[in-house]
């Protein structure tokens, strides 16, 4: 997958967030290289993220990256989601 180096090279920013997802779901083949770089590039250029649409798209990309996942799980997720963004 293609990522600016600026992305990767500033972690906890909601792009470098979504760059380790997208690698995540390649490795693990959930998702093809040239899915993840389309959605990649779908957010290039687009406004910084609210606390709340990162929440949601954080919260979104962990569910499909754990599709198994117990609701136990879940709420632990989400939790930690609230507790690090203060949503």
């Amino acid at each position: 997958m293609s990522v600016t180096t600026e992305a990767w090279e500033r972690p906890g920013t909601a792009e470098h967030v979504l760059v380790k997802i997208l690698r995540s779901l390649v490795r693990d083949g959930r998702c093809s290289p040239e899915s993840a770089t389309g959605l990649y590039r779908r957010t290039e250029g687009t406004a910084p993220l609210t606390d709340w649409q990162e929440f949601e798209a954080r919260k979104q990309a962990w569910i499909a990256g754990h599709p198994d996942a117990t609701p136990e799980e879940y709420d632990q997720a989400v939790q930690c989601l609230v507790d690090e963004l203060g949503v």
